[in-house]
């Protein structure tokens, strides 16, 4: 009972972190957000996307394509609440909560398959939770609208469904479509998916052929099954757009040319393998574009990243029994996708986010097997004890330091790169749209379009109509947008300067960063 209520208490923290002021932590919707949401509302209303395309499996989207289920999960949310940034959050909020009670259900196959002893057993399960529950690489993509956290969503269920399937032989079925939902989810899960199948069919391939000898024709029917859910993707990649993203990869340079198999190749692979194991990611994060990471925190919390090294060395000497040849591999597929993305994007938090179960079960067993077995051998309970105590305070600081970092200074600092300020430019463009003949808004931080249409509450039917024509999106043209007659003109100080000739334009209004810089500065030429 005892342990049950701890999952109990921890899961209510895990909410607590993924619900907690949602709508307005990130400080604003990004780019990808307020696609999604535009998309997602499009496809509850008139069952197209922003273009016009009925039901796609691949949504256009800035030049890049998306994957469509998040999208889809999305539609009923934004369409009965609303274009709210709550309401557009929520599926991947959610998405994470849920990924806390699978994560639970997974470590306890996790240490049953270590063959300890009960109380190895129970502090492995309710630790690794705890470190998945309060995860900073987690809680930050469970609370934005993010594809790969549903997808991870997905993995973890198909992974926990495969090896439950040992004893119901039927659950592969609800294991296959779990995987197959994934690579629907998000681009990444297409390459690590089927790699991980194959890992684990090699891994576990005496228990499988028990069951093909024992259910030969209920596999072949869940074959087929996960087959024809999987075909549509399929299709749509080798026919399609959904494979335009493996464009971005390192395979590819910047014309879309395929580049040779050769030593320079070679070396940006390395490269950037190392970039995706350096110590420096995991405990730094990424600094150079905040809507991936933190700029005081890291994406895993010190002890745990310790633990990690604790449990390579473990796994190292139990490298025999199957569940430590899954846990190695999973974490180092999980990287991958990261790995061959083109060097400017590596690290990425994002790409590589189905790795961080795997080190956070590989911690786990570190940290439990260095306390259960090693410090018997070198300490007397009292230091145990005392070591202990080390352990819970350097987490509970690591973790008090980036509740700090994530709600109280995040929103600040990180407001720029989450395109702040654009709700504000919509109300007030909003508000002069019968009063101008024009209103040019500058592209400046990126796709301002798309914003003005979600916080507008705009109709997607009615934009395709040529409703948002009175609207320009481009840069503003100092020299020449101030002497055109009633516009209104939307920019950034860089394209509006702060000095105005009060004989040509007036200003209306100035939008500020919650560092009190300003954004944007909206003008009325007269």
């Amino acid at each position: 009972m005892k342990k049950y209520l701890l999952f109990i208490i921890l899961l209510l923290l895990a909410a607590g972190l993924r619900l907690y002021q949602l709508g307005h932590i990130p400080a604003s919707l990004n780019w990808d957000e307020a696609a999604i949401a535009w998309n997602s509302l499009s496809i509850w209303n008139a069952r197209i996307d922003e273009y016009g395309t009925r039901l796609p499996l691949s949504f256009r989207s800035f030049g890049d394509f998306k994957a469509p289920l998040l999208i889809y999960a999305t539609a009923p949310f934004v369409g009965l609440l609303g274009l709210k940034p709550w309401a557009v959050r929520l599926p991947s909020a959610l998405a994470g909560i849920i990924s806390v009670i699978i994560f639970y259900l997974l470590a306890q196959i996790t240490a049953s398959s270590f063959k300890k002893n009960k109380t190895f057993n129970e502090i492995f399960i309710i630790l690794a939770t705890l470190c998945f529950a309060i995860s900073p690489w987690e809680i930050m993509f469970s609370r934005g609208a993010y594809e790969a956290n549903v997808a991870l969503a997905f993995i973890l269920f198909g992974f926990w469904l495969f090896l439950k399937s040992f004893e119901k032989w039927y659950l592969l079925l609800l294991s296959g479509l779990a995987f197959v939902a994934s690579m629907y989810t998000y681009h990444s899960a297409k390459l690590f998916v089927p790699l991980m199948i194959l890992v684990l069919l090699i891994i576990y391939k005496n228990k499988i052929w028990v069951l093909v000898k024992q259910k030969t024709v209920g596999l072949f029917v869940i074959i087929l099954i996960c087959l024809a859910a999987f075909l549509p993707l399929a299709k749509e990649n080798l026919y399609g757009k959904g494979a335009d993203r493996f464009g971005t990869s390192i395979f590819f340079n910047q014309q879309q040319q395929l580049r040779l198999l050769d030593p320079g190749l070679l070396q940006d692979l390395a490269v950037n393998a190392w970039k995706q194991i350096n110590p420096e990611f995991y405990l730094l994060g990424v600094k150079a574009n905040y809507r991936n990471g933190l700029k005081y925190t890291g994406l895993i919390y010190p002890v745990v990243y310790l633990g990690f090294l604790f449990g390579l060395y473990a796994l190292y000497q139990n490298r025999n029994k199957k569940i430590s040849q899954l846990l190695l591999i999973w974490f180092l597929f999980g990287l991958v996708p990261g790995i061959i993305s083109r060097g400017e994007e590596v690290p990425h938090p994002i790409r590589t986010l189905n790795a961080m179960p795997a080190l956070i079960l590989i911690a786990s067993y570190g940290l439990v097997t260095a306390y259960t077995s090693l410090g018997p051998k070198l300490l007397n309970k009292s230091k145990q004890k005392i070591l202990l105590i080390i352990f819970m305070a350097w987490l509970s600081f690591s973790f008090i330091k980036f509740i700090d970092d994530y709600f109280y200074k995040f929103p600040v600092y990180a407001a720029a790169d989450w395109q702040y300020g654009y709700e504000q430019v919509a109300q007030v463009a909003k508000t002069y749209e019968d009063k101008v003949d024009k209103i040019v808004i500058s592209p400046y931080y990126g796709q301002p379009h798309i914003f003005i249409q979600v916080y507008q509450n705009k109709v997607p039917l009615y934009v395709l109509w040529g409703e948002m024509s009175k609207y320009q999106y481009r840069p503003v043209d100092w020299n020449g947008d101030q002497f055109q007659k009633n516009i209104l003109l939307i920019g950034p100080p860089e394209e509006i300067p702060r000095q105005l000739p009060a004989d040509k334009v007036t200003l209306i209004d100035e939008i500020r960063f919650p560092d009190n810089q300003v954004a944007f500065r909206i003008v009325k030429t007269l």
